[in-house]
């Protein structure tokens, strides 16, 4: 995650807290261009997607952060196993 990815996930939550989805679509789409891994991006994607009454397309969305959100929990299990020994 650099710098341009905050930003633009951070315009793409002000755009959405105003209503502005498409615009918001847009920056989050551009955020998980330069980090597809980024969870939050996608679920603001998502959010934007429903909002805009796009629900298959949300769904498809959530749908790829969730082998991402396992992935993170599988590590921080093994984490948690490592740092307790």
């Amino acid at each position: 995650m650099d710098a341009s990815d905050v930003l633009s996930k951070n315009k793409g939550i002000c755009l959405y807290r105003i209503k502005r989805f498409d615009q918001a679509l847009a920056s989050f789409d551009q955020a998980i261009k330069l980090d597809p891994n980024d969870v939050s991006a996608l679920d603001n994607k998502g959010r934007c997607l429903f909002d805009l009454k796009r629900f298959y397309d949300a769904i498809n969305s959530y749908d790829q952060a969730i082998p991402i959100i396992q992935h993170m929990q599988k590590y921080t299990i093994v984490m948690v196993r490592v740092l307790k020994n």
